[in-house]
């Protein structure tokens, strides 16, 4: 018998994870997006409120990342727990952040910690293989590589595969890839030093602006909302958008205005 069947997991439920709730980062037009996304694409998913949680599922990646390895311990433990009694085998998470500490950190902690993670942009990326797709509003733009996902997890030509599909062509910054800056939102620094985080940030604008492109693309809230708030409050002149936005506009769920 295996672990799954000793638990009575079975077959299995997926859980889709669109990021922790944290304060600045609670953007529900973002995570309803991939949840539209999603059920249009036909990739099967459950939500927190689904699966009956009287409180969003927070996997705890911004302990680890500020250093709180005891407490992260204790919330990996606690959501295993949770996670097998709710019959949940796999989970789809669209931020780079909980997709590192799930697939990486929580290894790291725990032994028995056995459930599949899966980036959102894989199954997304599968189906959108040779389906009709509005391609009206494709343009030149700059993909953010988020560290989580470039260095961390090797995901690198996925996105960009993503953003061919949908009839954009990706221009590459010296800074790229593997090769990435951070946006100044991870490791929790936009709580613990915003100034560094908000220069972080403006750094990267700045090197796309100063590479003649006016369009920047993230992929996860944090990224998303640390870039756009520099970017709006700076006056930085760049049309920064979440790659859901991108997604919901081919797909026909939503429209969206591009000044390019």
């Amino acid at each position: 018998m295996g672990i799954k069947e000793f638990f009575g997991i079975g077959k299995g439920k997926t859980l889709l994870h669109t990021g922790c709730l944290l304060g600045k980062y609670e953007n529900l037009a973002i995570r309803n997006n991939y949840e539209l996304i999603m059920k249009k694409l036909g990739i099967p998913f459950l939500t927190d409120k689904d699966l009956g949680l009287s409180k969003p599922f927070i996997c705890g990646s911004l302990a680890i990342e500020l250093g709180f390895e005891k407490e992260f311990i204790k919330i990996a433990r606690k959501n295993l727990k949770l996670l097998r009694a709710l019959g949940v085998t796999k989970i789809i998470t669209t931020c780079p952040s909980c997709y590192k500490a799930l697939l990486i950190d929580y290894k790291d902690f725990l032994m028995d910690w056995d459930l599949e993670v899966v980036n959102a942009i894989i199954p997304i990326t599968q189906k959108m293989l040779g389906r009709r797709v509005f391609r009206d509003v494709g343009f030149d733009l700059v993909l953010h590589d988020s560290p989580y996902l470039s260095r961390y997890s090797s995901i690198i030509e996925q996105p960009r595969k993503l953003l061919s599909i949908l009839g954009h062509t990706v221009k590459e910054l010296h800074n790229s890839k593997v090769n990435t800056i951070d946006s100044g939102s991870s490791g929790g620094l936009p709580y613990t030093n915003p100034q560094i985080a908000d220069e972080a940030s403006i750094l990267r604008l700045n090197q796309v602006k100063n590479s003649g492109f006016n369009s920047l693309v993230t992929i996860g809230i944090m990224d998303y909302e640390h870039l756009k708030r520099n970017n709006d409050k700076n006056n930085s002149g760049l049309e920064v958008l979440e790659m859901s936005q991108l997604l919901t506009h081919a797909l026909g769920i939503s429209k969206i205005e591009v000044k390019i």
